[in-house]
């Protein structure tokens, strides 16, 4: 009774993980399509970043876009983004406070932007 049992509970909590698991991804991939980030939205999320007006107030989701459009690769250990990209001694590694990104981080990474004139290609 004992491993008939077991393997039931094992069955049903495989189950629930499946289910979590697909639950997540279907959110995550909603949320990418009310989200669009298309060439107009990166041009204001670069405008913004290199006005340095509003460094407080860059969704988080913004400037990992940002960057992946610029051609960084991104790594995540924890809720620590870590963004490097070949040609570029810099490592950024970023974390959310929230839906924002850190203000101090932001300045990072227009510092990165203006030092190599990334901006200069994106639309």
């Amino acid at each position: 009774m004992a491993a008939s049992s077991t393997g039931f509970m094992h069955n049903l909590m495989h189950r629930l993980h499946l289910r979590n698991h697909l639950y997540w991804t279907c959110a995550e991939e909603m949320r990418k399509a009310k989200t669009p980030h298309n060439g107009e939205v990166h041009k204001r999320v670069l405008e913004r970043i290199l006005s340095g007006a509003s460094d407080s107030n860059v969704r988080f989701e913004d400037l990992r876009s940002l960057l992946a459009r610029m051609g960084f690769v991104e790594r995540i250990r924890g809720d620590h983004h870590i963004f490097s990209r070949p040609g570029i001694s810099e490592i950024l590694n970023l974390q959310p406070r929230g839906s924002l990104a850190k203000p101090y981080q932001v300045k990072q990474v227009r510092a990165v932007i203006v030092r190599y004139r990334l901006g200069e290609g994106v639309e």
